[in-house]
């Protein structure tokens, strides 16, 4: 089964750390999936002029002697242009993420991953990030499944303007997916991440991500989505707050 989401709507305040955990197929049958989508969104009025390019491949494995895995990737650019004017960047972003899966036991599996990232809204430069855990599944009936994974991970940030030219970090990380079907009205799902610095405890991300999803038919089904992120370390010890709200339609085919 192949998904393309279409966005319909998105009004970001900020979003940077991608949680993968959403971002994940319940593939039951062995084999490959690809999916490549693209999204241009033009916007004209009141002398300016908007346009966003977005991009996204996807690919997908599941094998019998019990390994699975995906690589995902997004690309981002908007543009915006008064009358008159020059023409301004206003969101420059990207990630690339692969992840191994070996099931150890029915509901155990472990894991590797690496991911690498920028954001230029935020003078993120370059996100680094290999990692290893394990996940938990417990399916306590038809309508309703917790996954929950712990790990740790090596993450290595730069940002420009900084004073802090690069951090290298070892940080756990752990997370807690709670999936619930209402028959076929709808599916919700609700994921929280926490990763702290080992070293340093005061360092931490929390990030939660809602998503209702409402089926029209086999083919078609709505998406809401709402993420949100806090963030707190050396280079902002006050803590920040990003949130983005997105609604969207599948089509699988």
């Amino acid at each position: 089964m192949k998904n393309i989401f279409i966005l319909l709507f998105a009004t970001s305040i900020l979003y940077t750390q991608v949680n993968i955990e959403s971002m994940r197929k319940n593939n039951s049958n062995d084999g490959s999936w690809h999916k490549l989508g693209f999204d241009l969104g033009f916007v004209t009025g009141n002398k300016s002029e908007v346009m966003n390019l977005h991009g996204a491949y996807r690919f997908d494995f599941k094998k019998s002697n019990g390994y699975s895995g995906f690589l995902v990737s997004e690309y981002n650019k908007g543009y915006e242009k008064e009358s008159g004017e020059d023409i301004n960047i206003f969101s420059y972003k990207g990630f690339g993420h692969i992840r191994i899966m070996k099931n150890i036991f029915s509901h155990i599996s472990f894991e590797l991953f690496t991911q690498k990232e920028f954001n230029d809204f935020i003078n993120l430069d370059d996100r680094t990030i290999f990692g290893t855990g394990l996940r938990f599944m417990k399916k306590l009936n038809q309508q309703m499944i917790y996954y929950a994974g712990s790990g740790i991970m090596y993450e290595k940030e730069s940002y420009k303007n900084s004073p802090v030219s690069e951090n290298n970090k070892l940080k756990s990380t752990s997370y807690l997916n709670h999936t619930l079907f209402i028959k076929d009205l709808f599916s919700m799902v609700n994921i929280v991440y926490l990763q702290f610095d080992i070293n340093e405890l005061k360092n931490y991300r929390i990030l939660w991500d809602g998503i209702l999803e409402f089926p029209f038919n086999q083919s078609f089904s709505l998406t809401m989505k709402v993420h949100y992120r806090y963030d707190v370390s050396s280079v902002n010890p006050n803590g920040d707050n990003y949130i983005t709200i997105s609604n969207g339609l599948n089509w699988n085919f």
